[in-house]
């Protein structure tokens, strides 16, 4: 014995310096090969700018979103039929451009051609109201002073030279044309009717619940206010990031001494690619288009230099869509790749100190073998309440047990019905205290008839009785620890705050059972007649046990059956892969109407 332990503790100390060797062998390896790494820096450093791209665009678009719905609710209620009461119109939606700062205006319009527009002014507010398209007479601005302590100021109106039909406007069009009145929809970029600015509309549209008539609101965010964003972000020294349209237009320009300004912004945006005087842009651009729908993150060489570059699609609407692009030289990453190399460098030295530790940890670990040999006691009998002791002993002797078949088994599944449904509400700690309080009640009663738990998996639990030590009364057994275990949780609910319901089934058969894994050990059962009982629950319904025609035959006749007034109802036959049809019974415990016949077949009973 003693000769093994002087073996056993050489062989751990030499294992812990051959992992000591070949760990400190890996970073050597690691710090020598680090270059080709970059690829995996770049691939994730632009994914993570695609995707702040992206959250930013969220926080613009989706809150317009989430206005259009609120007004279209109110709109069919018909709160803002009434275009000429312009104050009340400004106490509602001057607060909501305030509070938005991405949209620059706001229009209602109707299919009579009247709409309400709001503008938003360095230091004042717009509207126009314009009157059946102006086939009358022009839209009127009218010029209001925002005073915050009582109503707003009428401070000037004018005429508009122009005429102007809310109705031509695309953001309208757009709107009336869509087939789901429910959606939102986004315009592609085009010039602003007012302002003479390039920008984009949301609209969404409604029917007054009253009158009938057909009102949409549209939402005009400026272009040139995307690219406050994507000519600021900082991704690296030389990183950009742009912003294009489905028809591959400038909405959000990328970092650039050229667009520093925001007259520079507003005369680039909406220009195609090759307009900016950016030729690095036109080369990945290009190459993305010919991609089609291959990888969207790739590398190509410009004047010497290696790029990278990724894409990703925001879907604006179903009809509209941006496309986000980042691109970052490879030679930004050099002062990564040092700080790496200092990482690993700093890395086998911690673990060489690691493994220092661990050997002397080793060490004063031979000090304690005379508590281990009082624990191999303890572990022992824990071990034959996991396992069945001819198990434990094949473990011992030969370190593997062989598997052994069983005749005359029952076998029964159970689950909780709507159990997935309800653990996503409940907080994890109250969805295992209640699968453990309802198991250990399980367990109990398995051990009271002479029945044995195999395993739960979630919700689900296996039992068998006639192995393995053999029962004669394997299928009574069983139907009794079932019955009693819907009376269980029939009685749990009433004290309960959570109601729960179980399905039972169960069949008799033949079954195999054995070793799993060799390091966590699990004694489980397999064969035909584990699956049959599967089907068996998967068919019963709640708070029911129904059982096969096999399980059927042994415990009709049973004292047990007769003394307790127990009936079977007969079921539809169920279809059991690689069996065909198999006839099926619901248990029907105490007095009951029905009892089988010596046919077979369903009969009244007449107690």
């Amino acid at each position: 014995m003693k000769n093994f332990e002087s073996f056993f503790n050489l062989l751990i100390g030499n294992l812990i310096v051959l992992l000591l060797i070949a760990a400190m062998a890996t970073l050597m390896v690691m710090f020598k090969n680090l270059s080709s790494t970059v690829q995996n820096m770049t691939r994730v450093m632009i994914q993570d700018r695609l995707d702040l791209t992206e959250r930013e665009l969220s926080n613009i678009f989706e809150p317009i979103h989430q206005e259009l719905a609120t007004i279209r609710e109110q709109g069919r209620k018909g709160l803002f039929k009434d275009f000429d009461d312009q104050r009340q119109l400004n106490e509602i939606f001057i607060p909501l451009l305030k509070n938005a700062p991405s949209v620059s205006s706001l229009m209602i319009a109707n299919t009579t051609g009247d709409e309400y527009m709001l503008l938003k002014n360095d230091s004042s507010w717009t509207t126009r109201i314009t009157i059946k398209g102006s086939k009358e007479e022009n839209p009127i601005n009218y010029h209001w002073d925002e005073n915050p302590f009582g109503e707003d100021e009428l401070i000037g109106k004018n005429r508009q030279t122009e005429k102007y039909d809310p109705r031509m406007r695309p953001w309208f069009k757009l709107a009336v044309n869509s087939d789901d009145n429910s959606s939102f929809n986004w315009t592609s970029p085009y010039t602003f009717f007012t302002t003479k600015q390039p920008g984009i509309t949301a609209s969404a549209r409604w029917k007054d619940n009253s009158g009938g008539e057909e009102y949409v609101i549209g939402f005009d965010v400026l272009i040139a206010d995307l690219s406050e964003f994507t000519t600021t972000i900082d991704i690296t020294e030389h990183g950009k990031v742009f912003i294009l349209s489905q028809d591959y237009e400038v909405i959000g320009l990328p970092k650039d001494d050229k667009f520093n300004d925001y007259s520079s912004r507003a005369k680039y945006t909406l220009k195609k690619l090759p307009e900016l005087g950016v030729p690095l842009l036109n080369v990945a651009v290009d190459q993305f288009r010919n991609r089609q729908n291959e990888e969207r993150n790739y590398s190509f060489d410009f004047e010497n230099e290696r790029w990278w570059v990724g894409f990703e699609e925001y879907a604006l609407s179903q009809n509209n869509k941006l496309i986000i692009g980042v691109i970052v030289p490879e030679t930004d990453f050099s002062s990564q790749i040092e700080e790496t190399r200092h990482l690993l460098v700093g890395g086998m030295i911690m673990i060489a100190l690691f493994f220092l530790i661990i050997f002397y940890s080793f060490m004063q670990m031979k000090k304690a073998n005379r508590i281990i040999a009082i624990e191999k006691d303890k572990n022992e009998k824990l071990l034959l309440n996991t396992l069945p002791i001819k198990v434990v002993n094949d473990l011992k002797e030969n370190g593997k047990s062989d598997p052994q078949k069983f005749r005359d088994v029952s076998v029964c599944f159970s689950d909780i019905v709507g159990f997935t449904r309800a653990s996503s509400k409940l907080e994890p700690k109250k969805l295992i205290n209640e699968l453990n309080d309802i198991y250990t009640a399980f367990d109990e009663i398995m051990v009271k008839y002479d029945c044995e738990r195999i395993k739960t998996i979630g919700d689900a639990y296996l039992a068998v009785c006639g192995m393995p030590q053999k029962n004669d009364r394997h299928a009574e057994m069983m139907l009794r620890a079932s019955l009693e275990i819907i009376e269980y949780i029939k009685e749990r609910n009433i004290r309960s705050q959570l109601k729960w319901q179980m399905r039972i089934g169960i069949h008799s058969g033949n079954v195999v059972g054995g070793i799993v894994g060799v390091k966590k050990y699990i004694y489980d059962v397999f064969g035909d007649t584990i699956n049959t009982a599967s089907r068996m629950e998967s068919n019963s319904e709640p708070m029911r046990v129904n059982i096969s025609e096999e399980t059927y035959r042994l415990i009709r006749e049973t004292a047990f059956v007769k003394e307790h007034n127990i009936a079977f109802l007969k079921r539809e036959p169920a279809y059991v892969k690689g069996k065909g049809n198999m006839n099926m019974f619901f248990v029907v415990p105490g007095p009951s109407a029905y009892r089988p016949n010596e046919s077979g077949r369903i009969s009244d009973v007449q107690n």
